[in-house]
Parts: structure tokens; C-alpha cells; sequence
């Protein structure tokens, strides 16, 4: 057996610790020993830590805070991608909406509710308003607008978006009702007439949903036309603007034909009277063969002076008429001497009557004595 001689054991000696003092003492395995084993999902030192949470981990790049990395995940959680500069992403400003921000404008009714129509960007929108004539409200995040009460305005939103750099706004018309007449109507069979819409968006259409009496519809006028029988048709508009709906009901009845009831009508001067007539739309034309003995241009009749007029009433939409006869009197008052004289009396207690011990209320009715009535 041969024994190394004490040069070859220095030799041997100084190797080892060459080798020390490069790879380290200890020959466990570490999470980082090899490039990449930060980020590659595995536990490669055993230890229960995978990546980053591995305290081996704490300086690698793929761990650090900044967006420094190339792993695709967004370390800084901002809103911005990640890239592969060196700069932190939060700091990095927005860049343009892509597609550019679109808000849709819109035509409302007073306390409408319309959803507004909101696209491009990120989606991650945000409300408000330039202009508020209506008195309207505004959801901040979903953009639901509630008209106000005023009508005849325009109300301005301004929406941006909190994930890239742009701006949009749109328009709110704020309009009347729409109004269709007549709302209801009698009319003899085979009668025509045209409904006259107002107001709303301007933008609606009209359609026959009830034929019950045998009528048509022309849609692109709106005029009806009445069946040969009687029955109740019923008209549907819907304005296209607004989305609001509105529905007219007719009556087909061979005596629909207008009268004035009663036919003659006798008002105190200085007071007035509402006009009464059965049939037609409610809609009328009023024509005094004699001036100056009422006004009757708000539709009711007004006494202006003594005397007895001639009243030719026609229906607005069926043309037809009736006609009656209206007198304006003086006033006449009775003569009334006063004489003797008159005192009534009543009386309200507040008492245990029946000794149940609880209060009773006993009321008693007036009382007047005999020269009242003299």
C-alpha cells in the first residue's frame, strides 16, 4: 500500500478549500442557483416556498416591486400593461382612448329616464355635468340620466374615462309630452277624421291596435277611417324619440252625431259657463251669430252684455256641428226685509256619563228661537 507523501496531501488540501471559497460551503440547493428559477413555478430547493415568497427570491429581478420584469404580470397592480423598460408603470402617463369615446345624444320627456349610450376607450367611464337646465340627475358611474321638470332646455354630459386620456359629451333635448287628439272620440260609422300630434320629439308613428268597430288607419297621416258598425276601435302612438306611448279610443255609434245639451242656456251676466255637448271629439269651433253678448274664446261661455245669441259649434276633426241658443240675464235679487231676530245655541261637554270610567263627549244640536222665523 502506498502513502501519499505530505506535498501530495497540501496539494489536495488547498484544492478543496479553493473550491470552498468559490461555490460556498454548504451543498443544499438554492431557489435561485440557476437563472429564471424565480419565476418558473417550481419549488426547486425543497423548502415549501415557491418563487418569490422564497427568501432566496427577495432580490431577484422577477421579484422586485418595479415593473422591471418580463413575466407579463403587472407587479405594480396599476391599471397600466406592463412592459420591459426599468420604469415603474404607475408612473408611465395614459395614452389615448382606442377606439376613441362615444356618447350618444338623446331626446327625453320631463323625469324620462334614458340609459345613456357610451362606448371606446377602457369602459371604465365616468359622468358628469356641463349644462343642467332641467334639474336633472345623473349616475356618476352607470351614466343613467332622470330628467327634471323643465322641458323646452338642454342638458349637457361630459363623460372621460379613469383608464386612458379623452373626453366626449352629449346632448339631452328635454321636450313636452307628446300630445295625440283626440284622446277619445264618438263619431257615426263611416266617419273620417285626422289625429294632431304635438309636442314630444317630433319622430313617432301610429298603428291600429284595436278594431272592434271595423275602422282602418292610414299610418302614414295618422287618419281614420270608421267601420259600417258600431264598436270601439283604439289608436297606439309612440313617439320614436322619447319612447313614450299614447293611446286614443274611438266610438262608433250611428248617434254620435254632436248636440248641444241643454239647447238653450240662460247665464247671469258677469258669470260663465262651461259648454256641454254630447258627442264628437270635445275638440270645438265656436262661432256667436250676435257679438258682444258673450266670449267663448276660451271655450266656455263667458257673459259680456244682456241680450240672446245664436251658437254654431263644430267638431275640430269630424267637421260636423250643432247649435244653440245662449241668453245672458241681469241678475235678479229678492227683496228681503229683516225682521225680528235670531240666536242659535249649541253645547259640548266632556264627562263620565255612563260611570264606566271613561270619559264621555255629549253634544247637543243648536237651538233658535221662534222671532228668527217671524
Amino acid at each position: 500500500m502506498r502513502v501519499p507523501t505530505l506535498r501530495a496531501l497540501s496539494r489536495h488540501i488547498l484544492i478543496c478549500l479553493l473550491l470552498t471559497a468559490v461555490y460556498g460551503c454548504s451543498s443544499e440547493p438554492h431557489e435561485d442557483d440557476e437563472p429564471g428559477q424565480c419565476s418558473d413555478g417550481i419549488d426547486n430547493d425543497l423548502d415549501g416556498f415557491v418563487d418569490c415568497p422564497d427568501n432566496d427570491c427577495a432580490f431577484d429581478p422577477a421579484c422586485l416591486p418595479g415593473d422591471d420584469d418580463t413575466s407579463g404580470d403587472d407587479d405594480d397592480d396599476s391599471a397600466v400593461d406592463d412592459d420591459d423598460d426599468d420604469d415603474d408603470d404607475s408612473a408611465e402617463p395614459l395614452a389615448a382612448c382606442k377606439p376613441a369615446l362615444q356618447l350618444g345624444s338623446a331626446t327625453a320627456v320631463p323625469l324620462g329616464l334614458v340609459i345613456l349610450d357610451a362606448s371606446g376607450g377602457t369602459g371604465e367611464y365616468q359622468f358628469s355635468f356641463e349644462d343642467n337646465l332641467s334639474g336633472a340627475a345623473l349616475n356618476p358611474l352607470s351614466g343613467s340620466y332622470l330628467a327634471g321638470i323643465t322641458s323646452g332646455v338642454t342638458d349637457i354630459i361630459v363623460m372621460n374615462d379613469s383608464g386612458c386620456v379623452g373626453q366626449t359629451n352629449a346632448q339631452i333635448s328635454v321636450v313636452p309630452d307628446m300630445i295625440a287628439s283626440p284622446a277619445q272620440i264618438a263619431v257615426i260609422p263611416g266617419q273620417e277624421f285626422t289625429y294632431l300630434v304635438e309636442h314630444g320629439s317630433g319622430s313617432y308613428t301610429c298603428e291600429l291596435f284595436l278594431s272592434d268597430g271595423g275602422g282602418s288607419l292610414d299610418t302614414s297621416a295618422c287618419s281614420y277611417q270608421a267601420g259600417t258598425t258600431e264598436g270601439t276601435d283604439g289608436v297606439r302612438f309612440l313617439d320614436l324619440g322619447t319612447g313614450q306611448e299614447q293611446l286614443s279610443w274611438i266610438t262608433v255609434d250611428a248617434g254620435a252625431s254632436p248636440a248641444a245639451d241643454p239647447g238653450h242656456v240662460f247665464i247671469a251676466l258677469g258669470s260663465s259657463q262651461a259648454l256641454s255637448v254630447r258627442g264628437g271629439s270635445g275638440h270645438w269651433d265656436l262661432v256667436a251669430d250676435t257679438s258682444g253678448v258673450i266670449d267663448s274664446a276660451s271655450g266656455a261661455l263667458q257673459s259680456v252684455a244682456t241680450g240672446s245669441t245664436g251658437l254654431t259649434i263644430t267638431d275640430q276633426f269630424t267637421s260636423l256641428s250643432t247649435s244653440m241658443t245662449v241668453s245672458v240675464v241681469a241678475p235678479q235679487e229678492a227683496s228681503v226685509v229683516a225682521t225680528g231676530e235670531q240666536v242659535q245655541e249649541g253645547h259640548a261637554l266632556s264627562m263620565d256619563a255612563n260611570g264606566d270610567g271613561y270619559l264621555d263627549a255629549v253634544m247637543s244640536s243648536p237651538g233658535a228661537n221662534v222671532d228668527a222665523y217671524r
